[in-house]
Parts: structure tokens; C-alpha cells; sequence
């Protein structure tokens, strides 16, 4: 299997995944271990390369961490299943654990952008929705989203920012906007009070399983096979901005779907630091 410049053979593919991504997040490996790796006083586990990290998986690593007494653990994946978020960031809470939930971001595979430092792994966030679907037609209401930013994970810096620059940090779980004008005079205002100034811009696929992602897997005889991954792409069928007034719509307007049967809608909600939270929902439409 060949990924971008990286390669997984059939034997090592996890460990092999493992050390790509304990690489780009700039964590040590750890050997006979049921933990991945660790940065500073942060223990790490890589979920599976192939599937969402599972509730299951992800309760397993609690208690294990629950075990060794570890304080603070990042768990790394693509994606993460039903029941994960928030539920499994409070239980853990409630052991002494805290969990940190952090995407996985396709440039792991891209050694430049790894050797630059330039790969950021986003913290997860939750996202809720009121579905009404009346015969043929649904909207969608953004009913709540929340992130889980860890402490470390942005800096308040005025003194680096360019003069005529602004910029959005988290600090003490406060959002804050720092600009500095032209004299290099720095001026930082509060600007989150509550979920929605968190987000930037929400979109909707109201018809998520009609597209499917596709990859390019070379065989080791030179063959090169195109297959889908899994995974659905998603095409924004609406969305809407925070604009000037600062206000955003929280309910779509109606979509008509062409017959009645089951769906699947995605919502996703890019939130101001620029992170992307995405959530299936099963409908059925018509009946």
C-alpha cells in the first residue's frame, strides 16, 4: 500500500502507520507498552489505521491509563466512533484521566510538510442537530457545538504578530482576538460568549453516501488499482458564514430529495480557528 511518500507493507502496516504519525506529532515511541508513544508528560496511542477509534477502544485505554496512573493522554485518530464525544472526555475526567481527542490530518503523509513542522493535529469537538423532515423535504438546526481544546494547544503571542494582523487564540478557555495596528500597538478583546461564537461556518450534505472517496493502491508487481476507501466525500449542499454582523443562520433551508428511502445527512461545522467537526445522521425520508 502506498500513501502520498509513505509506504505500509501487509506485515508492519500499523507499526509502520504508528511511527509515521508519532513522527509528525513529534512523540517518542514507547516499546512494550500498550501505549503508542509519549510527549513531555503526555502519554500517546495511535488508533487503527483503517476504522474510527471506538468507544470500546477508546474506554480500554482509559482504564489502562487508569492503571499506570497517567494523568494526561492523547489518543490520535482519523475519526472517532459513536458514543466518543463528549461522553468518553467526561468518564475519563471522572478516573483522573484527562483525555485529549485529536484528529489526524492527511499532511502526516507528506514528509515535507512533516520535516517543516507544519502538520497540526485539531483537537476534536461535538456537534448536535434538530433534523425535521417533512414527505420529501428536510432542514437541519445546529442545536449545540462544543470544543475540547487542550491548554497547550494555542498561544496568546501578541509581541510575534505582524503590525496590521490579527489572529484568534484560545486562552483559559476564552476565545480572544488579538490585533496590532500599524503603530505595533496590540490590542486584545474577548469575543466568545457562548457556543455559536465558536463557529465560523456550519455546511450540510444532505445526501452523504452518493459520493465515495477513492485512493490509488500500487502492488507490489507495479500494478496500480483504484479502490474506494470507505469513506464518503462530502459536497456542501448548503452552509452558512458568520458575516459582518456576526450573526449566522442556525436553521438550512429545505432540501427535496428525489424519492423516498433512508439517508444519510452530514453536518459540519468549521469552527474559528479553522477545524473541522463532522457528524453523520441516519433519516428516513418519506415514510
Amino acid at each position: 500500500l502506498s500513501v502520498g511518500s509513505y509506504s505500509f507493507n501487509d506485515v508492519s502496516q500499523q507499526q509502520e502507520f504508528n511511527e509515521t504519525i508519532l513522527r509528525a506529532y513529534k512523540a517518542e515511541a514507547i516499546n512494550n507498552s500498550v501505549f503508542t508513544g509519549k510527549k513531555a508528560n503526555h502519554y500517546v496511542v495511535v488508533g487503527p489505521l483503517d476504522l474510527p477509534a471506538s468507544r470500546d477502544f477508546v474506554d480500554e485505554m482509559i482504564l489502562r491509563a487508569k492503571e499506570q496512573k497517567v494523568i494526561e493522554l492523547d489518543l490520535l485518530a482519523f475519526e472517532f466512533g459513536m458514543g466518543v464525544v463528549p461522553d468518553a472526555i467526561e468518564d475519563a475526567k471522572k478516573e483522573g484521566v484527562k483525555l485529549n481527542l485529536k484528529i489526524i490530518p492527511r499532511e502526516v503523509f507528506d514528509r515535507k510538510a512533516v520535516d517543516a513542522g507544519a502538520v497540526r493535529f485539531s483537537e476534536v469537538g461535538y456537534l448536535d442537530v434538530k433534523i425535521e423532515i417533512k414527505k420529501l423535504e428536510a432542514s437541519v438546526t445546529l442545536t449545540d457545538f462544543s470544543i475540547y481544546y487542550s491548554q497547550d494547544s494555542l498561544e496568546l503571542d501578541g509581541e510575534n504578530l505582524q503590525k496590521g494582523k490579527s489572529k484568534v487564540v484560545l486562552d483559559n478557555g476564552i476565545i480572544k482576538k488579538i490585533t496590532k495596528n500599524k503603530d505595533g500597538i496590540v490590542k486584545i478583546v474577548d469575543i466568545a460568549t457562548s457556543w455559536i461564537d465558536w463557529i465560523d461556518y456550519w455546511a450540510i450534505d444532505f445526501n452523504f453516501e452518493d459520493r465515495q472517496e477513492l485512493k490509488l493502491i500500487k502492488h507490489i508487481n507495479g500494478k496500480i488499482e483504484q479502490v474506494a476507501t470507505g469513506r464518503n466525500i462530502f459536497d456542501n449542499q448548503w452552509q452558512s458564514f458568520k458575516g459582518s454582523s456576526e450573526k449566522i443562520e442556525l436553521t438550512s433551508s429545505k432540501y427535496q430529495y428525489p424519492k423516498a428511502g433512508k439517508y444519510k445527512i452530514a453536518v459540519k461545522v468549521i469552527d474559528v480557528f479553522g477545524n473541522d467537526t463532522t457528524r453523520v445522521f441516519n433519516v428516513n425520508v418519506g415514510k
